[in-house]
């Protein structure tokens, strides 16, 4: 039996005052698609990517985003049969360039549809269509009210 294909289309909303650049993706399962990561999604824009399933019929990765205040990590996982999940957190520039990339999968696997994260002026929130093999997730940055 064949395994389904994934497709997640994603689409990042920055609402600051500042561009968020591409810092790195973290696959564990699955690659970008032929929409590439935006290099930059300036302030009060969105940029739009789809990641897709390998052969393990999952995509299952996790990007990061900086404007060098703060690092973005927004990390999903989709597969042909099961619930859709979404993990999210903000911190300090260069965080993510150590971090501990299993604990953040467990994170994403104990997961729901949606996450928020806070630190200091900035709010992370991501959402993904719950079930499917074509789910949207929106993420978004903003300041925090």
């Amino acid at each position: 039996m064949a395994t389904s294909s994934v497709t997640v289309l994603c689409t990042l909303t920055n609402s600051t005052v500042t561009a968020t650049n591409f810092v790195f993706p973290r696959d564990w399962d699955g690659h970008v698609g032929d929409k590439n990561y935006p290099v930059m999604i300036s302030a009060a824009n969105s940029g739009q990517f789809n990641h897709v399933s390998g052969s393990t019929g999952m995509s299952q990765s996790a990007v990061v985003y900086t404007n060098g205040d703060y690092d973005w990590m927004l990390s999903w996982f989709s597969a042909s049969s099961g619930a859709n999940k979404v993990y999210t957190e903000i911190r300090e520039a260069g965080y993510f360039q150590k971090a501990d990339w299993d604990s953040y999968k467990a994170k994403l696997e104990g997961g729901s549809s949606t996450s928020q994260s806070s630190w200091t002026k900035y709010k992370a929130s991501v959402a993904i269509t719950p079930a499917g093999t074509s789910p949207a997730l929106n993420g978004a940055i903003s300041l925090a009210p």
